[in-house]
């Protein structure tokens, strides 16, 4: 089908009705700028709205189609064809719109593969075994997370909270004043809920990491049985 042939006689016979673009569309429950897009031969209506834009504008589907008025002889000329070349326009539409539903899936897998690879690497869990060589069981849950790095690479002060089993057997059960002063210290400035704190009047086994790349970056890692809770807290310059 022609659009933009169609589009000029829809102008056409609006104009000599005296109708505006507006009045059309609220006739057929759509917007005007709808009605403008036939007209400018950008588009064609919904198949829904032939009909009843046939009777706003007085003529038959046969002459919409043709994009002109036709005689009765012309009716009869142009009705396979115009019924062919609506077949052939729904194929072209059903055809773009296979494309499009693709490209969508296409797109929406990528979306999702890109998140689960983000979140691999980028959880707490995954940060733990790029920079520390910490593996963390499966069954571990994390509870609670902060830290003052801005990102992955960024440095600074993490704090994290794990429930699970006991997964390290070389823990040290002594207690570590300098470990529980700086830590107490990250409770403050991270400000950490007593809910997600350390209690270090518990009996605690804990362990220290020292960085691979930087000496200077650490990780404290400590157990509380009594609550079955692994805390980690990682200094990183």
């Amino acid at each position: 089908m022609d659009q933009e042939k169609i589009g000029k006689f829809i102008a056409d016979i609006r104009k000599k009705k005296h109708l505006t673009q507006e009045e059309i569309a609220n006739k057929l429950g759509i917007t005007s700028k709808a009605v403008s897009k036939w007209e400018t031969g950008k588009g064609l209506p919904d198949v829904s709205l032939y009909v009843p834009l046939c009777e706003i504008l007085g003529i038959s589907l046969n002459e919409f189609f043709a994009g002109q008025y036709l005689n009765k002889d012309e009716i009869k000329d142009n009705a396979e064809k115009n019924i062919l070349n609506m077949a052939n326009h729904e194929h072209q539409i059903r055809k773009k719109l296979t494309k499009v539903t693709w490209i969508a899936l296409v797109i929406i897998a990528s979306l999702v593969l890109a998140i689960i690879f983000l979140y691999n690497y980028m959880s707490v869990a995954r940060t733990f075994e790029l920079n520390w060589g910490v593996i963390l069981p499966n069954d571990f849950k994390e509870e609670y997370h902060v830290e003052t790095a801005p990102s992955f690479h960024g440095d600074g002060v993490r704090y994290s909270v794990f429930k699970g089993n006991n997964f390290m057997t070389d823990l040290n059960n002594q207690k570590n004043e300098e470990l529980e002063l700086e830590i107490k210290e990250a409770f403050k400035s991270l400000n950490i809920p007593e809910t997600q704190q350390i209690d270090f009047s518990n009996n605690y086994s804990w362990t220290k990491i020292i960085g691979d790349f930087d000496k200077r970056n650490y990780m404290y890692i400590i157990y509380d049985k009594e609550v079955n809770k692994f805390y980690f807290y990682e200094f990183l310059l």
